[in-house]
């Protein structure tokens, strides 16, 4: 019996991997990486630093962390802020750095979305962001192991992500820790953003998800692993 054990979580690399290996489904084992720490949930209770977290203001804060890169799609997160403002009042602070600032510096001046999105670059503690903001957005257009969506389940966050090859649709069990919306459509990502602030998912059930993701888990996981190889001799 050949194992393959993937670190990679989710069931799209598996996928992947088995069809260039040409493997059999029953000869491989899927194992969470562990990505939740007891330090990121530290982290995630101290205060916030942005100031649209922290100034009273009452307008809902959607958070999106990434690089500045075509594969996270923040020009369509950026389309779909404008229409979500055509319905309601809503920042967005977007976390990272890289070589799409330029133009989505300019989309921000062309949309008018100066006052209403923050690209805020480099953050020292991304995790009491995420627990703070009333709403995570990945909007992702391709993903390998989507880290920051398992990181943003562990501080409790209010989750919409695209539906991308490979992950979220895994790591949100088909939309029940987060809503998934088709990828490159800013329209149904303006729509879920509403539905998320008007009715927010359990932040408790999201924590709760992200303990597969733990290190105990894998460790877990490992061991019962060897445990069945051994009991196959």
């Amino acid at each position: 019996m050949h194992v393959a054990t993937f670190l990679q979580d989710l069931a799209g690399v598996e996928s992947a991997v088995l069809a260039f290996t040409r493997g059999h489904p029953h000869n491989h084992q899927v194992i969470h990486n562990p990505v939740v720490t007891d330090g990121l949930v530290a982290l995630s209770g101290e205060a916030p630093e942005h100031r649209w977290l922290t100034d009273g203001a009452g307008i809902p804060v959607l958070l999106g962390c990434g690089r500045l890169h075509h594969q996270k799609g923040f020009d369509v997160l950026i389309s779909a802020v404008r229409k979500v403002l055509d319905e309601r009042a809503v920042r967005l602070v977007i976390l990272g750095e890289g070589p799409l600032r330029p133009q989505l510096e300019a989309q921000l001046k062309s949309l008018n979305l100066d006052d209403h999105v923050d690209l805020a670059g480099f953050s020292r503690n991304p995790f009491a962001m995420m627990r703070a903001a009333d709403a995570f957005i990945l909007s992702s257009r391709w993903e390998g192991l989507p880290t920051v969506l398992i990181e943003a389940l562990a501080c409790g966050a209010n989750i919409v992500a695209t539906d991308c090859p490979s992950g979220p649709l895994e790591v949100l069990e088909g939309g029940r820790f987060g809503r998934l919306v088709p990828v490159d459509d800013s329209d149904a990502l303006a729509k879920a953003i509403g539905a998320s602030l008007d009715m927010p998912l359990d932040r408790v059930s999201a924590k709760a998800r992200a303990a597969d993701f733990t290190l105990d888990r894998a460790v877990d996981n490992y061991m019962a692993l060897f445990a069945h190889l051994r009991s196959r001799g």
